[in-house]
């Protein structure tokens, strides 16, 4: 993600949208170029990610529900990041719409570090996440994780940088020594008018 920033025209307005505790989000506030916002709902996060990154002159962090948020919280968006967000969220289309109304005329929005599902394997992921999440004693968290397929985002025209799962792809990357990982990586640019 950071080399593929890089290469973009700036300057440039990001959004990390569901930053956590910031990690993510001042790796790309350390390139050129760049006004990035942290977003996310959790205030012990946030607090964290002020403390640790907040000396960074072109890095803000903000409080905001990521689901209910109609406008972006600083102007539109050159890159939206939603990095392990996906699947806490459950209307993924209402989110994607939305988020596609925050970009800039070229802008982009990245979802990666999230499983999505082939429609046939989402019963199983289901009830492996119920399984885990019971087994650690947090059962509700296994209605709070969303199982999104492949399908769901089609209406989008997303381009995938990064299919971990054709064996074929595996196997080279293996022999390139790039980083193994099995989430998918897809960007999805602003809507087209008709």
């Amino acid at each position: 993600l950071l080399a593929y920033v890089r290469e973009l025209q700036g300057p440039l307005a990001v959004i990390d949208a569901g930053c956590g505790n910031g990690w993510l989000t001042a790796a790309v506030a350390g390139l050129p170029g760049l006004t990035v916002i942290g977003l996310d709902t959790n205030d012990v996060e946030l607090a964290q990610a002020r403390r640790v990154f907040g000396d960074l002159p072109n890095l803000s962090f903000t409080a905001g529900d990521l689901e209910s948020l109609s406008a972006p919280p600083a102007g539109p968006a050159d890159v939206v990041i939603l990095a392990s967000v996906i699947q806490y969220v459950a209307d993924l289309a209402a989110l994607l719409a939305r988020l596609r109304g925050w970009l800039t005329a070229d802008g982009e929005i990245h979802v990666l570090d999230s499983p999505i599902y082939r429609p046939a394997d989402v019963a199983a992921a289901r009830e492996r996440s119920r399984t885990y999440y019971a087994s650690i004693g947090v059962p509700e968290m296994g209605e709070a994780y969303h199982h999104h397929t492949w399908d769901e985002f089609l209406p989008f025209g997303p381009r995938v940088l990064l299919d971990p799962h054709p064996s074929a792809g595996r196997f080279l990357r293996r022999l390139s020594g790039r980083v193994e990982t099995p989430f998918p990586w897809l960007v999805i640019g602003p809507e087209v008018p008709a």
